[in-house]
């Protein structure tokens, strides 16, 4: 259950998606190595599109891991107006002790899976609350020593995996490590903390003040817009702010942000938010080098999809017949929300705006 103000992700009751095999082979090929303390894995890695125990207690699996008995969550954690705004985890076990051991095993598979061989040991499971898929947070120690960046697991959202992708194009992102098959989406923490636990009732008057904090808000507004995020990207736990740096990472909403006729001069959703809380300390985004950052910031944006383009433009061309959670392909949003032909049409007029400004 979430919050009823944001728009809730039907995800969260799937077990399995499929996810096309030209989708499978495109990321495959885009694999980037690297090599880390522990491990020598790629980025964007498919697990095997099907899974001989994908369906037993030993697959990595969102259920496997989660297991077959796990503590309840309270209700008043999702009607309780003050828990709701200010908890976002719940630590949970199984209820019996095998049960435990095989969820994990999985979790400590997974672990494997993603960042490569090591000691591994579970030290917590938890759910993030109130959120539209209910991800599980693993933190995790190797050989006895906790470390600091968990990992989460997430049921499969194709529409998130996609999105990522686009994503660490558009902002310049260093991409952390992800892997997923049809069963699960399993990714390295982003590092920095949610904006709702970085400030106390997310109240930013204070950050609004900071100069390097409104010039990053507003970079990350662009590339919201780019990607045209609903309001959803305005929920505090939506974004992570890294020292000064906002940084998206729910991209399951793409292309439902066409902003409704308010009279708004602001054609940006995520500003537009600040322009209504914030009416005082809105003054800041309004000043002239905010404009100046826009710009820039659009600029950047082509620059970083240009230099990628083919990559770009190969995976939206592959994404024109995948439906999102509400049942539609994006070729079908595309037309229906922006009058344009296809995905691709609205993502190069985007790209020919962003390079003129």
């Amino acid at each position: 259950m979430t919050d009823s103000k944001f728009a809730y992700s039907p995800s969260i009751r799937q077990d399995f998606v499929d996810i096309p095999n030209d989708v499978l082979n495109f990321f495959k090929k885009q694999q980037v190595k690297y090599k880390g303390k522990n491990s020598a894995m790629s980025l964007y890695t498919p697990l095997p599109k099907k899974m001989k125990s994908e369906k037993s207690h030993k697959g990595i699996t969102y259920s496997n891991l989660v297991g077959k008995n796990p503590t309840s969550i309270p209700p008043e954690y999702f009607n309780d107006s003050h828990l709701m705004a200010t908890v976002e985890e719940f630590p949970f076990q199984n209820r019996t002790e095998g049960d435990e051991k095989n969820a994990e095993r999985v979790a400590i598979s997974a672990l494997r899976r993603l960042l490569g061989p090591a000691d591994y040991s579970v030290k917590n499971k938890k759910y993030m609350i109130n959120t539209g898929t209910m991800p599980v947070k693993v933190e995790y120690g190797i050989n006895g020593k906790k470390q600091k960046n968990p990992i989460y697991v997430k049921r499969p959202d194709l529409t998130r995996m996609l999105g990522k992708w686009l994503y660490d194009i558009t902002s310049g992102t260093k991409p952390k490590s992800y892997t997923f098959n049809r069963a699960v989406f399993i990714e390295e923490a982003i590092p920095g903390k949610t904006l709702s636990k970085m400030v106390e009732g997310c109240d930013e008057r204070e950050l609004l003040e900071v100069r390097q904090y409104r010039d990053n808000l507003i970079r990350a507004s662009v590339q919201a817009s780019f990607l045209e995020l609903a309001e959803d990207i305005i929920n505090p736990r939506n974004r992570i702010i890294d020292g000064f740096k906002t940084k998206l990472f729910d991209f399951n909403l793409m292309f439902l942000g066409k902003p409704k006729e308010d009279g708004s001069t602001i054609d940006n959703i995520l500003l537009h938010h600040y322009q209504t809380k914030y009416k005082k300390e809105f003054k800041y985004l309004k000043e002239r080098y905010a404009g100046e950052v826009i710009t820039d910031e659009m600029n950047r944006i082509a620059r970083r999809v240009n230099r990628k383009y083919d990559k770009f433009f190969g995976l939206v061309r592959l994404m024109e017949d995948v439906e999102d959670y509400t049942g539609r392909t994006f070729r079908q949003k595309a037309r229906q929300e922006y009058n344009e032909r296809s995905l691709e049409m609205l993502f190069l007029k985007k790209l020919r705006e962003y390079e003129r400004v």
